[in-house]
């Protein structure tokens, strides 16, 4: 796998994996939110964060209804929910100069060819394409005239749906990733699909998940599954009106949810088996010695029914790994029961 870029990230096969704090629309139209959002993703070791930028008379018409994870909010309509999480362009371009400042790549998903050429103005290192308009061409191409990097969500798609989508762009594979995706908010576990990892990998591509289940089980599977990038959804509370909190990871569980996933990395990297020191400390207290199960005269020789193998704190004791070379050999003088076997008492 050649790299991948996104702004300073580079993703091959060597690279660790790609964290996006998926923000969305929880900032629920407010800025100070965002920066939150922003703040916290940071602090907690995400390697980017995304928004979804998008106007709303050019997304969505008045007679959409609403999806079924959407009908827990209070709007009768999708327009009327999205007119209420909308940021402007001007408040888009504070938060790309927010995460300037706090050292995150800052990115969004545009939903409609005014937003991608906005997006592509402030330099926005990458286009994230949300899985809802996988084969929207109309997008698609407007934005592969960028020349920039692709990041596609495959979620609500069979692979007829992902492969068509792949002839159409046709951009060199440094240019393209592809995120597994489930669109159903949130995931059941049993949802996951997390075997079509495989067939996706075959495209020879960088592959990512984006997750929307509101657990961690998912996005740790997955980075075993030799994954490259993971798209996390954020939010400030799970209790907070909007269709996305309920299919997010709270903040406050951030830090620990990209610690083990490094952990997790460093683990897979780890290909040599080794043994750590708590382990050498157990082996001490677990490790058995040879002991005698009954008294022996002076040259009598040794059978295996003569031996016990006992967990011992005795340091010169014979361990039972060294059994073979026990069997058969003569003591050098009588010895009692359950007095422990050395070197020095065998000829």
């Amino acid at each position: 796998m050649k790299s991948f870029k996104v702004g300073t990230f580079h993703i091959n096969q060597k690279s660790k994996i790609f964290l996006i704090a998926e923000c969305g629309v929880n900032h629920n139209g407010k800025l100070s939110y965002a920066y939150k959002l922003i703040d916290e993703a940071k602090k907690s070791g995400f390697d980017a964060v995304k928004f979804q930028t998008y106007i709303p008379n050019l997304l969505v018409h008045s007679s959409a209804h609403l999806a079924i994870y959407q009908k827990k909010t209070k709007f009768s309509n999708q327009k009327k929910m999205l007119e209420k999480y909308f940021l402007s362009f001007e408040n888009f371009s504070k938060l790309n100069e927010y995460c300037k400042k706090k050292k995150i790549i800052f990115l969004s998903t545009p939903f409609d060819n005014v937003s991608a050429k906005f997006l592509n103005s402030i330099k926005i290192p990458a286009f994230k394409i949300s899985s809802a308009d996988l084969d929207n061409f109309h997008l698609l191409k407007f934005i592969k005239k960028f020349k920039k990097p692709i990041i596609l969500s495959t979620g609500m798609s069979n692979q007829n749906r992902i492969d068509k989508t792949l002839k159409f762009l046709n951009i060199k594979k440094t240019n393209l990733a592809l995120m597994h995706c489930v669109s159903e908010y949130p995931t059941k576990i049993s949802n996951s699909n997390l075997g079509y990892l495989k067939i996706l990998k075959k495209k020879k591509l960088p592959i990512g998940i984006s997750d929307h289940s509101n657990d961690t089980i998912v996005p740790y599977s997955s980075s075993a599954l030799g994954i490259k990038l993971i798209e996390k959804h954020i939010t400030l509370s799970n209790s907070m009106d909007g269709p996305d909190h309920i299919a997010s990871l709270e903040v406050k569980k951030l830090k620990s949810f990209v610690k083990n996933i490094r952990d997790i990395e460093f683990s897979l990297n780890d290909n040599l088996k080794k043994i750590s020191r708590e382990e050498i400390n157990n082996l001490k207290a677990v490790s058995r010695k040879i002991f005698f199960s009954k008294e022996l005269q002076k040259n009598q020789k040794i059978t295996y029914s003569d031996i016990i193998p006992l967990r011992s704190g005795i340091k010169n004791g014979v361990t039972i790994n060294n059994l073979s070379k026990i069997v058969n050999k003569k003591v050098k003088k009588d010895v009692k029961k359950m007095e422990v076997l050395t070197w020095q008492k065998i000829k």
